[in-house]
């Protein structure tokens, strides 16, 4: 089992990149790492950070390979699926993950998450963001590491935005223009309340935009079988007329179908 890293861990490290930087560049902490430092869990076994470029990834990179890391030739299934750029690790084990604008291949690190980050740190060059809590929560929520359940158990007994967080949930379903991502969230925050008892606010919402997304699933299933009216549709879709109307005008839309002489036909089944 890798070893876990307190907060002073993190700070030498900080200062050791610091030293080898002649000039500002920004990164932004949104995981473990930030919530070892914010104080809302006591170690990590990894930082997880978003730099805003591939150029500030290359600086990174150049430091770190300076100071003793190493690109990780085997990360295991669970940081692979994270979809990260670049793994380092060195020879304590301490590991880190670095995403260029984009997290798991669905969150864009957006203006608003940027806006929210708080500045950490007095370092020459270096530059540290730490991500809000309700971001971090974002951004918990689609991961399948070991313990980011019970870090979105300690982030909401800490406090989260819950405002903020359906903004963000907005905002990313406009920038990614997908949804899929809604029913990982909405499965995440049921078992949440399942394991935890815990109910966010936005609970109820996230539920109504993730069911949105699986009558939309239902649409394409029905399709790829053949052409189908709107009579026939209605007749085999489990949903009311209204949300059936909503489901195939998104798809429309969209491109995903199209009308052909009365019925509808399957374009494209990517959701």
């Amino acid at each position: 089992m890798r070893r876990s890293f307190d907060r002073e861990y993190i700070l030498r490290e900080f200062e050791r990149i610091d030293a080898g930087l002649n000039s500002e560049l920004w990164i932004y902490m949104i995981g473990g790492g930030a919530m070892a430092l914010t104080g809302i869990k006591e170690a990590t076994k990894d930082v997880d950070i978003i730099v805003p470029g591939r150029k500030d990834a290359g600086r990174l990179l150049s430091i770190l390979n300076s100071i003793g890391y190493r690109k990780v030739p085997k990360p295991g299934e669970e940081y692979i699926k994270m979809g990260a750029s670049f793994i380092l690790e060195n020879d304590d084990g301490f590991r880190w993950d670095i995403f260029v604008a984009q997290v798991m291949r669905k969150f864009i690190f957006s203006e608003g998450m940027k806006r929210r980050a708080t500045p950490f740190g007095n370092y020459k060059n270096l530059k540290v963001g730490v991500v809000s809590s309700s971001d971090i929560f974002l951004f918990k929520s689609i991961t399948e590491r070991e313990g980011d359940l019970e870090d979105m158990l300690a982030l909401v007994r800490a406090g989260i935005d819950s405002e903020a967080l359906l903004q963000e949930v907005e905002t990313q379903r406009k920038l990614l223009g997908t949804e899929v991502w809604l029913t990982i969230l909405n499965a995440k925050l049921a078992e949440l309340e399942d394991k935890y008892d815990v109910i966010l606010p936005v609970k109820e919402r996230i539920e109504e935009m993730a069911g949105r997304v699986y009558y939309k699933f239902e649409m394409i299933y029905l399709l790829k079988e053949r052409d189908l009216s709107m009579e026939e549709l209605e007749e085999k879709a489990e949903m009311s007329r209204e949300d059936l109307e909503e489901a195939i005008n998104d798809l429309l839309e969209r491109k995903i179908i199209k009308r052909v002489k009365g019925k509808f036909k399957l374009i494209s089944d990517k959701l």
